[in-house]
């Protein structure tokens, strides 16, 4: 009887050790989503930042939902490709292209 009562206390602690170790880690502190919305509901804005500075991918959307950009941060500064649109859908040619450092280096 005492045997089996050890057996079980020591099966649901290693029970409670694999739950924990399930568990997902903590959500980084010093990283979070935002989003913006426009006053009928709509997304506005989504980006994470980290640190407090933009860092990753971010977008803009016009109040109908059409996207109006597209692009990625790195290090609080646009960089890559990133893709403006106008408000009819077309690519605004004249401001799409490779960043760097938050300037456009190439169209």
């Amino acid at each position: 009887m005492k045997f089996s009562r050890i057996l079980l206390v020591l099966g649901l602690c290693g029970l409670a050790g694999l739950v924990r170790a399930l568990q997902p880690a903590p959500p980084d502190p010093a990283q979070r989503t935002q989003m913006t919305y426009y006053a009928s509901g709509q997304v506005r804005t989504s980006g994470t930042y980290h640190n407090g500075r933009r860092e990753g991918l971010s977008e803009a959307f016009y109040p109908d939902g059409s996207k109006k950009e597209e692009g990625a941060y790195e290090s609080g500064q646009m960089s890559g490709q990133w893709n403006f649109w106008l408000p009819n859908g077309e690519l605004d040619q004249a401001r799409s292209g490779q960043y760097s450092g938050g300037t456009r280096a190439l169209p």
